[in-house]
């Protein structure tokens, strides 16, 4: 299946404490996709009783995980998950229809 390859980029803001970090340490990695992420978190938008910031964190560890549970779909460690998984996503997806309307 081809993908978008996006660029993730983890630079460390503030400790827990709100402050400045001394020597803050930047992970970068790539992140294949198989959906058009901007346009993906435009429909999207807000999700209901999260906050803009909330929904975006939330939105793109779904796509994280998902993406490496579709591409490893019979490994192990995903044993248990697949099944909850794609239930979440289907009730996601359905959460998602309403609030456009």
């Amino acid at each position: 299946m081809k993908k978008y390859l996006y660029r993730v980029d983890i630079t460390p803001v503030t400790d827990k404490e709100g402050n400045e970090p001394t020597n803050p340490q930047s992970i970068a990695f790539d992140f294949p996709c198989h959906d058009e992420l901007h346009g993906l978190l435009a429909k999207v938008g807000v999700i209901e009783d999260l906050t803009e910031q909330e929904s975006l964190n939330l939105l793109m560890g779904i796509k994280m995980m998902g993406e490496v549970m579709l591409e490893h779909r019979n490994h192990t460690l995903f044993k248990d998950l697949n099944r909850p998984f794609g239930e979440f996503m289907r009730a996601f997806k359905q959460q998602v229809a309403q609030q456009e309307k």
